[in-house]
């Protein structure tokens, strides 16, 4: 047996299996050394230390209805806290959080009655570089022939880099919706009120239309804010003023040609009223990205994450950022880095192949996203889908490879 062990392993095997041994980790019995459980589930072959997990355990029945990191525990399952998950045969189940304990890393979860009610952590992100492991790469990005026609060069960057990662949730808004009629007018102080049955606002005239309205029912704020802090590689995202401008424009007449219509303006187009074209285009753009990883690189979508954060100083400049989701690092990130074309070739065919409108659960939307799921338009990401898709066609064509 422990000739086996040095042959297969080495000679350093010998003395681990010996330490294993001594720990009661490994046992021996007659046909060779084993374990209790399950231990390849513990092992992370791609490196890095895992973060601790919480289990989300059924306040009734008792039974565990899955685990998430104690990263998005704190944003996703915190008390009070309204969860969605999927069933076994695809239901869509609510939940209430009753309680959080970080020491026993259990969150007690109530079954309740679906409602248009819903909860949004406020959490603020950093990511901050500590070492720059690569010069920055510059992706080339085609939109449209109105990019040729005015001479300027649209272009995605990205950056590798080793840094630290810092959330901190310290409190939570309870929130509803409803789709009525509203005014649309940002100027007016009826910007996103309720006014059933009023065909012109009666404060600027404007037409109104029916819309979703989001209203903030409670804002909540912990004794103690929770807190996430680790290092590991991130992918810096950004796109140069040109490619902005071309978003912000594409942005504008999709919002006039929505207003003139006439029709109810759909819920997932609103965003273009509430947020920055550059946020929604990031945001969006990362999500997507994230949903072609396991074709592309087969990474685990809960391995790395995406958090875009507003550069200082600069009104409607965002840059996103890939993050791995272990302490030290597992390789998600750099695996964005270095496929990054072929991701967003794989990350197009998803989107298009959804039937969705504006974006939904198997296309955009992602499972502990740190800014909500908020600012997400699966048109607007397309739109950078497309143009790196395109620009990279281009430049092939003018090497004449």
């Amino acid at each position: 047996m422990w000739d086996k062990i040095k042959h297969y392993f080495g000679t350093a095997a010998y003395e681990v299996a010996k330490l294993l041994l001594a720990q009661g980790h490994l046992n021996k019995g007659r046909n060779g050394l084993w374990a209790k459980g399950y231990p390849h589930k513990d092992v992370n072959f791609r490196g890095g230390l895992s973060q601790t997990t919480i289990k989300l355990v059924d306040a009734e029945s008792g039974e565990e209805l899955e685990e998430i990191s104690e990263d998005i525990a704190h944003r996703e399952v915190h008390p009070q806290a309204i969860y969605k998950r999927q069933d076994a045969n695809g239901r869509m189940l609510t939940y209430q959080c009753i309680s959080l304990d970080l020491n026993s890393k259990q969150a007690i979860l109530k079954q309740t009655a679906d409602s248009p009610l819903f909860t949004v952590a406020v959490t603020e992100s950093e990511t901050s570089s500590l070492t720059v492991l690569t010069d920055p790469v510059k992706l080339p990005l085609l939109f449209s022939q109105l990019s040729e026609v005015d001479d300027s060069q649209e272009y995605l960057t990205l950056e590798l880099s080793f840094g630290e990662v810092k959330h901190i949730t310290s409190g939570y808004s309870l929130m509803t919706q409803i789709y009525e009629q509203t005014c649309l007018n940002k100027r007016c102080l009826n910007y996103k009120e309720p006014l059933p049955k009023e065909r012109r606002c009666p404060l600027c005239s404007k037409l109104t239309r029916k819309a979703l309205i989001v209203k903030t029912l409670s804002e909540e704020r912990f004794e103690q804010p929770f807190r996430t802090r680790f290092s590991a590689p991130i992918v810096k995202v950004a796109i140069n003023s040109s490619a902005r401008e071309y978003l912000q424009h594409n942005a504008k007449e999709t919002r006039t040609s929505l207003t003139r219509s006439g029709e109810p303006i759909p819920p997932g187009y609103q965003q273009l009223w509430e947020y920055s074209t550059t946020l929604i285009a990031i945001h969006s753009f990362g999500h997507q990205i994230m949903r072609a990883l396991q074709l592309v690189a087969r990474v685990d979508p809960k391995q790395v994450n995406f958090a875009v954060v507003k550069e200082l100083g600069e009104s409607n400049n965002y840059t996103g950022y890939f993050y791995d989701t272990s302490d030290g690092g597992n390789g998600a990130a750099e695996a964005v880095f270095k496929h990054l074309p072929k991701l967003a070739d794989a990350a197009r065919e998803i989107a298009l192949d959804c039937n969705c409108d504006t974006g939904c659960a198997k296309c955009l939307i992602q499972h502990g996203c740190p800014d909500g799921n908020t600012a997400l338009l699966k048109q607007i990401g397309l739109l950078l889908l497309d143009a790196m898709t395109s620009g990279r066609s281009e430049t092939i064509a003018s090497t004449g490879t």
